[in-house]
C-alpha cells in the first residue's frame, strides 16, 4: 500500500489510534521520529483502558506488573525487559538507548538504572495495578478466568517516518496473561517485535511471542524490502514463513507484521488470521489516524482469539 511521500505514522491494533495521533502530530511539529514514537507509546501505556500493554495490562502469574518495551532508529537500540514497578516502559527504554553503553536490560536491573540514571521512582504494587486487572487476578487465582479479545491483542508496534526520510520504530506491551515471572517474548527483541534500517525501513509484529521470536520476522522483512519488495510483498511473505513453520511443527503460532519503507512512505501490512487492524495517520488523512483492517484471504476464515507478545 502506497500513501505518497511525506510523513507517517502506524502502529498495530485499534487501541494504538490515539497514540498514533499523538506520534503524528509531533511529527508534523518537526519532533523526531524517537521521540514521536516514544511519546505515541507512552500514550497507549498509560491509557488503563488498554488491558494488554502498560497500565492497564494484566500482571503475571504472582500478581506484578512487568512491562517489555524496546525502541530503535536503526543505528541505536534500547530495550528493557521484565520491568517491574512502572505504568509505562517505553521511556525507560529510550532512556538506555540515549544513557547506557548496554542495549537492553533486564528486571531489577533495568529498575535501578531508572531510578540512578533517569531519576524515574517505582511506585508500589496496589498503585501499578487497575481495577479490572485486580478483578481477573482474582479470576486467575479461583480458576474461572478466561481470556476475552480486548486483552488478547498485546503489543504495540508503532513506526513514525518524517518527510526527511528519519524513521523509528518501537513496541511495548505488557506480555501474556498472568505469565510466568520473568518471562519475555519477541517485542523487545531485535529482529523480534521490531526491526529497522534507516537506509531501507522498518518492521514491528504482534502474536504469538514466545513462537515468533525463534523467526526473527521483522528482520526478515526488512532484508527483504532491502532485496527488493515491497512491504507489503514483505509482509506477505513473512507469513508464508510463519504458517511453514505452523505446518513443520504443529505449533500453534499467530502473527501480524507492519512494515514501511523509509524512501517512500510505501507500507504493507499482513497477518496469519483475519481480524488484524492497523492504525495509520498521514499528510493525506486530515480526520486523525484511520483503523484499517487487514484482508487475509487465505486464513478462510480463522480469527485471532488468544495472543500474546
Amino acid at each position: 500500500m502506497r500513501v505518497g511521500p511525506g510523513s507517517l505514522a502506524i502502529a498495530t491494533w485499534e487501541f494504538s489510534r490515539g497514540g498514533t495521533e499523538c506520534c503524528f502530530r509531533l511529527l508534523q511539529q518537526g519532533t523526531s521520529p524517537l521521540d514521536a514514537v516514544t511519546a505515541g507509546i507512552q500514550a497507549v501505556e498509560v491509557d488503563p483502558t488498554v488491558t494488554s500493554v502498560g497500565y492497564g495490562g494484566l500482571p503475571n502469574s504472582s500478581g506484578e506488573l512487568e512491562l517489555d518495551a524496546a525502541i530503535t532508529d536503526g543505528t541505536r537500540f534500547g530495550a528493557v525487559l521484565a520491568l517491574r514497578g512502572f505504568r509505562s516502559a517505553i521511556g525507560i527504554a529510550r532512556g538506555v538507548l540515549e544513557h547506557s553503553v548496554h542495549t537492553a536490560l533486564a528486571g531489577t536491573g533495568a529498575v535501578r538504572f531508572a531510578q540512578e540514571v533517569l531519576g524515574e521512582r517505582p511506585l508500589p504494587d496496589p498503585d501499578l495495578l487497575t481495577e479490572h486487572a485486580v478483578q481477573r487476578l482474582s479470576e486467575y487465582r479461583s480458576g474461572t478466568f478466561e481470556t476475552r479479545p480486548s486483552e488478547s491483542h498485546d503489543t504495540v508496534g508503532m513506526i513514525a517516518v518524517r518527510n526527511d526520510g528519519g524513521i523509528a520504530a518501537g513496541c511495548a506491551t505488557s506480555g501474556y496473561p498472568f505469565k510466568y515471572p520473568g518471562r519475555v517474548g519477541d517485542s523487545p527483541l531485535p529482529g523480534g517485535g521490531l526491526f529497522c534500517d534507516p537506509s531501507v525501513g522498518a518492521a514491528v509484529a504482534t502474536g504469538d511471542g514466545d513462537e515468533l521470536m525463534r523467526l526473527c520476522p521483522t528482520h526478515l522483512i526488512v532484508e527483504l524490502m532491502r532485496n527488493g519488495l515491497d512491504p507489503q510483498k514483505a509482509c506477505e511473505e513473512a507469513i508464508q514463513r510463519v504458517q511453514s513453520y505452523r505446518e513443520r511443527t504443529g505449533r500453534v503460532c499467530r502473527g501480524a507484521f507492519i512494515a514501511v519503507r523509509s524512501d517512500s512512505v510505501a507500507w504493507g501490512a499482513h497477518a496469519t488470521h483475519e481480524g488484524f487492524v492497523v492504525a495509520l495517520a498521514d499528510d493525506q488523512n486530515t480526520n486523525g489516524a484511520s483503523l484499517i483492517p487487514i484482508v487475509v484471504p487465505e486464513a478462510r476464515g480463522r480469527q485471532w482469539r488468544r495472543i500474546c507478545s
